[in-house]
């Protein structure tokens, strides 16, 4: 139970020194760049503002839900976005960048595919019922004495109806 609670502990405790981290990283950008508008009176600005750019925005979002699970542990539904913080990394390389730009460019893409797929599924599984419906009662077997009484080879191979005809 001890190792439990220091490793608790030090994941909380780690979880607090990155949230200072990326704070000061975010403070450091703000400053660099301007919040939301760019100032003429302000020369050294060496960008398009901080909350211009998509990226720095995901970091904010990021960075909010970091502070709220930080500050309020017992939201179980922010664990799960917890998932979303290696999307910071993506900022950093180009490539990566490029490839979840690709992803993004795909997804209408996949999202039609998917729902005609789907659709498709539905359409065979409607015809699977009708056709079949009634016809497999012999292998579905709901009791032990139900078991003894049905022959393997009824469930096994081909089917015939009850005229003799195969099904």
């Amino acid at each position: 139970m001890l190792k439990r609670d220091y490793a608790f502990t030090s994941y909380v405790s780690l979880d607090g020194v990155f949230v200072a981290i990326f704070t000061i990283e975010m403070l450091i950008r703000m400053i660099a760049f301007g919040v939301a508008m760019r100032g003429d009176d302000r020369p050294w600005y060496i960008g398009p503002p901080y909350f211009q750019d998509p990226w720095n925005v995901l970091d904010f979002l990021l960075l909010l839900i970091m502070y709220i699970s930080f500050f309020y542990p017992e939201v179980a539904a922010l664990r799960l976005l917890r998932i979303l913080r290696p999307l910071r990394i993506i900022r950093r390389f180009r490539r990566m960048r490029q490839l979840m730009s690709g992803v993004v460019i795909a997804l209408p893409g996949i999202v039609v595919t998917l729902v005609c797929g789907a659709v498709l599924l539905f359409l065979f599984a409607i015809v699977g019922v009708s056709q079949f419906r009634g016809k497999m009662d012999i292998c579905s077997v709901q009791t032990i004495a139900g078991a003894a009484i049905t022959m393997e080879s009824e469930c096994v191979g081909m089917l015939f109806g009850d005229n003799g005809v195969l099904v």
